[in-house]
């Protein structure tokens, strides 16, 4: 903040007062849906942090740090639905659904002949 160039004047005082050297600034984080970030300071190294809701996993880094070219150390994570895999398929059962991500549900029946238990 401030001039760069002072000139020395001849009542001998500086044309103006000395500038300021501040910390650079990062924009405002991307917040990525799912997710919650701390930190409010985004100035040149300082951190913010990323976290998942429960039921998500981060995908990327979770602290970025403001860089002196003002630019964040990492693109911002993403938050993706917690994956359980495909359910196991026991003996003379029959799995019905497909959606094997947080919250998704999938169906046990029977075969004829055959009951849950």
């Amino acid at each position: 903040q401030g001039k760069a160039l002072l000139t020395c004047q001849a009542n001998g005082n500086w044309s103006a007062p000395p500038p300021k050297c501040v910390p650079v600034s990062c924009s405002v984080p991307e917040r990525p849906e799912n997710s919650n970030v701390s930190g409010e300071d985004f100035k040149y190294g300082r951190n913010i942090t990323y976290k998942c809701r429960n039921g998500y996993n981060l995908q990327g880094e979770a602290i970025l740090t403001c860089q002196a070219n003002g630019a964040w150390s990492a693109p911002p994570p993403k938050c993706d639905r917690a994956w359980c895999g495909e359910p196991e398929l026991p003996k003379n059962s029959i799995v019905s659904g497909k959606d094997f991500q947080y919250g998704g549900i999938v169906t046990y029946t029977c075969r004829n002949g055959y009951i849950l238990q």
